[in-house]
């Protein structure tokens, strides 16, 4: 007996050596080489064949959509899709791209900074913040270009409720212009409040904070903008102590209204300020003139007639 089992060892011993050459073997250059000629050469030889396959598709779906499509849609279905489509181009914010890495990309943004970029600033400025590892830098780079786009923003906004709003935005762009970053700060966050209160009518900010808890990918598409610019929104309204020696370094309307804190009052909260109030003002006119608006309670009362 054990006669046999040292030759079963001695057997597992060389099977098991025999297991390790032929994964030696396995990862060497050599093998590694030989498997790359392979996979090189299916890949040549059935290029073609895919090409052919994919043009065969393309042929059928054109064929589908041009020649039996219409008869299986009626034509005011077909106009009506047409007119949607436009509408979304229309609604597409001009300083977005198209792509989920971009849409990742501008959400993470809001989300970790509060820096609105729904409506404005320009693309340029939206990528770069993106990138960027200090976005106060890139907004005080970009100030004039900035106060540019919220001018922009804002000046399509008429016939609706919220144009009341424009010349409010304008006299604190000017007043950014000239210098006067504190008292722009301050006028920002009562815009805010306004926006908030009056034409949205949240009665107490728990209510909205808790509506715009809600993520944004989870809400139908003509209100998503609305819901990424409630994440700013959020944090503007975070709570703080306002007889905290240590005041919050974002852009913060209970702090603003409350102290006059140096680490509150800077430049680049003012411009945040702005961007927010601008944003807000831009996106309240789109749901208020697309009818959206009308369909939108919050479950606040006579929401619409605002």
């Amino acid at each position: 007996m054990a006669s046999l089992d040292m030759r079963q060892q001695v057997s597992s011993a060389r099977a098991l050596e025999s297991v390790w050459q032929s994964y030696d073997q396995f990862c060497s250059p050599q093998f590694q080489q030989y498997a790359a000629s392979i996979v090189a050469r299916n890949e040549e030889m059935f290029a073609g064949f895919r090409d052919v396959v994919r043009s065969q598709l393309d042929s059928v779906l054109q064929s589908w959509t041009k020649d039996l499509l219409p008869n299986l849609i009626s034509p005011e279905l077909l106009d009506s899709l047409a007119r949607w489509a436009e509408q979304v181009e229309e609604e597409w914010p001009a300083n977005w791209e198209d792509g989920e890495a971009f849409w990742s990309g501008a959400s993470a943004l809001m989300g970790a900074s509060g820096v609105p970029v729904v409506w404005l600033p320009r693309l340029s400025i939206v990528e770069e913040l993106i990138e960027a590892g200090d976005v106060e830098a890139v907004l005080l780079a970009r100030r004039d270009e900035i106060l540019e786009d919220c001018v922009e923003a804002v000046a399509v906004v008429s016939g609706t409720p919220v144009a009341v709003l424009v010349p409010k935005v304008a006299k604190a762009v000017a007043a950014a212009r000239d210098g006067h970053w504190e008292p722009v700060q301050s006028y920002c966050g009562s815009i805010l409040t306004a926006i908030l209160q009056v034409h949205m009518r949240f009665r107490r900010f728990p209510e909205m904070q808790a509506e715009f808890d809600r993520d944004p990918d989870d809400q139908p598409y003509r209100l998503a903008r609305l819901y990424l610019l409630g994440v700013c929104v959020n944090q503007a309204l975070a709570n703080c102590d306002v007889m905290d020696p240590v005041q919050p370094s974002d852009f913060n309307r209970h702090s603003a209204a409350h102290t006059v804190d140096e680490v509150q009052f800077q430049p680049a909260n003012a411009l945040v300020g702005l961007m927010l109030i601008s944003s807000l003002v831009r996106e309240l006119h789109q749901l208020q003139s697309n009818g959206v608006w009308n369909e939108l309670r919050f479950g606040m009362p006579e929401l619409a007639g605002v």
